[in-house]
């Protein structure tokens, strides 16, 4: 989940002018280190920096490059897949590179009901560091067979009605 929560980096120079001065930075309501917000950012970095967690996010993201590399990896859009653990992005160059990812995202929402994020040259991937092996392996059925679905059709003809639509 998400919880409002900042932090400051700065120089050690403006580290020591603010220790000298009034001893701490003086935030008002928006940054004021929220205790449920702290308490759940603490939680989650015990929750990740288990070794099982970890070791568990690890084989899904090499499942998930293996998987889109084995099913897309002679396809000639395909360029690569990288990443590590779950934050991956697979690049793949053809005409009208943009409009190839907006039709991956249009077609995903409306077909499978699943939000990717697809522009310029790339669909990026970062699921929920807790997503199950069954959910990862629908997610990536469905986005092999979007990608072929709509390389397959595209033409010039198909590229030129592909719009870009708000996604809610």
């Amino acid at each position: 989940g998400f919880a409002p929560l900042s932090a400051l980096v700065t120089s050690s120079r403006i580290e020591e002018k603010i220790r000298n001065g009034q001893g701490q930075i003086q935030y008002s309501t928006t940054h004021q280190g929220h205790s449920l917000c702290v308490a759940a950012a603490l939680a989650v970095q015990k929750i990740i920096h288990d070794d099982d967690f970890l070791k568990n996010v690890d084989e899904k993201g090499k499942f998930l490059r293996n998987t889109l590399e084995d099913e897309l990896g002679n396809h000639s859009f395909f360029a690569n897949v990288r990443g590590r653990g779950l934050r991956n992005s697979i690049e793949y160059h053809c005409e009208s590179q943009h409009l190839f990812g907006n039709a991956l995202v249009q077609e995903m929402k409306e077909n499978h009901n699943i939000l990717i994020s697809g522009k310029w040259h790339r669909v990026c991937f970062s699921p929920a560091l807790t997503i199950t092996m069954d959910e990862l392996e629908m997610v990536l059925t469905a986005f092999v067979k979007t990608f072929k679905d709509v390389a397959s059709k595209w033409d010039t003809n198909y590229r030129s009605k592909v719009k870009i639509k708000p996604i809610f």
